[in-house]
């Protein structure tokens, strides 16, 4: 369970390319449960319910609430392991109903080494926007994933890698994306006895939309960068402070949804089991 504070200086939907250009700060809370299970040797089942919820203090048409649900079925097959996940994700803004999505998608991982670990997923998805017409859609990605570990978990490099493909109800929102995301994660303790974990990573996407769009006179094209930087560090055994910063430059043909953003978090996270 979390709990605190969020801060946006550019309110906006993405999903549905709302650009606002006004600031505010919401409360904001995070409920995350999750079950694992080993009903058979070499087998596990895991299931998890998240639920978050932004309250802004003046634009309320921009309150987010969140629910994301799934089940990971893994196995260890000789040397990988190969799972298979089903999700739902429901989306509101402003206590209207934004989205709905339903997802599956199958992984093989591995460490390879004691300093490599890799994953692979393929997936397919389907997402019903409830806001704009021609913008639900059904989309295919691949995710790859390496890890580098420097001195074990507490200090690596991570590195991602996505292609998505998307296909809307309308042929003008169709489009093809290749996203990458290095990161760099490090524990370390401060004060003699204080642990603390930083994230660091950056992430990059190329957007190209297929069809032509009349009201540019040309192909929609977006160049999406995003630096984000995370830091938490337990006070007890059950209570942690999270803090994090983002920064968001998106590069568009069309000027409406070519934008500059700064968002400011502080929660305090309280662990129940």
């Amino acid at each position: 369970m979390t709990g605190g504070l969020h801060y946006e200086d550019n309110l906006v939907v993405e999903a549905i390319d709302v650009v606002s250009t006004e600031k505010d700060v919401a409360l904001a809370a995070k409920l995350d449960l999750d079950y694992r299970a080993s009903p058979w040797r070499r087998t596990q089942i895991r299931s998890g319910y998240a639920f978050s919820q932004r309250l802004f203090r003046e634009q309320d048409e921009f309150d987010l609430q969140t629910h994301y649900g799934f089940v990971n079925l893994s196995r260890r097959l000789f040397d990988v392991t190969a799972g298979a996940v089903v999700d739902a994700t429901y989306a509101g803004v402003g206590g209207r109903s934004l989205l709905e999505k339903q997802g599956i998608r199958g992984y093989l991982s591995d460490l390879a080494t004691r300093k490599i670990y890799w994953r692979a997923d393929l997936g397919l998805d389907q997402t019903d926007i409830k806001t704009t017409e021609g913008r639900s859609n059904t989309g295919q990605q691949l995710d790859l994933a390496g890890f580098y570990f420097i001195d074990g978990p507490g200090h690596y490099f991570v590195f991602r890698y996505r292609h998505h493909q998307e296909q809307a109800d309308s042929n003008l929102y169709d489009y093809s994306a290749h996203r990458f995301n290095p990161g760099y994660v490090k524990r370390f303790t401060v004060a003699g006895s204080q642990p603390v974990r930083i994230r660091l990573d950056w992430r990059y996407e190329r957007r190209r939309y297929q069809e032509f769009d009349p009201g540019l006179g040309a192909k929609r094209r977006d160049d999406r960068e995003r630096w984000r930087l995370r830091m938490d560090m337990p006070l007890n055994e059950a209570l942690s402070l999270q803090l994090k910063y983002e920064r968001r430059n998106y590069r568009s043909n069309k000027t409406a949804v070519d934008f500059d953003d700064n968002r400011i978090e502080a929660l305090l996270e309280l662990k129940l089991l």
